[in-house]
């Protein structure tokens, strides 16, 4: 048999099975062929609120913040591929969830100030995620966003399909 933990010879490793030592770099049991489980660290994860309050970097709210956009593309594209042209009046689609919103988004058409504010609104979300450096409050911050873009393209569908009647 082996002898005592604590006089084990530097640079082996016990087998749980067997008990037979062997060198560290042995992948099985040099007495019995009982395979060596990897060491695994203590259970370092974290909990939710030490998580929600770990610092997150600019890549990857880059890449949450295009995937958003991109999932509102892939959106436009599955609804009606030609409302990808008034990309530039997307804000107004938020006009359109009011009551006569239709109306008031061609009104914002011509004039123009709603896009203005929309696209500030825009704006002011993306100037908040930049300055976020928590997890929680970008998270937080981006689910707003993808709040405001799935009322926003469903504002736009309405206001375009409205459109699309005016004879």
């Amino acid at each position: 048999m082996s002898e005592a933990p604590e006089n084990r010879t530097p640079n082996m490793k016990t087998c749980g099975y067997c008990g037979h030592e062997s060198p560290d770099q042995a992948l099985n049991c040099c007495e019995c062929g009982e395979a060596f489980r990897k060491e695994t660290a203590p259970d370092s994860r974290l909990s939710p609120k030490e998580w929600l309050n770990q610092p997150v970097s600019a890549t990857v709210k880059g890449y949450f913040v295009c995937g958003a956009w991109g999932m509102v593309i892939l959106a436009t594209l599955a609804l009606k591929p030609a409302y990808l042209l008034t990309a530039p009046a997307f804000p107004l689609g938020l006009l359109a969830l009011f009551p006569n919103g239709e109306s008031k988004a061609v009104i914002g058409w011509i004039t123009g100030i709603p896009l203005f504010i929309g696209w500030g609104i825009y704006g002011l979300l993306f100037w908040t995620i930049s300055r976020t450096s928590k997890k929680g409050t970008f998270f937080l911050i981006y689910l707003i966003l993808c709040a405001i873009l799935a009322l926003n393209i469903a504002g736009c569908k309405r206001s375009l399909d409205a459109a699309a009647r005016i004879q």
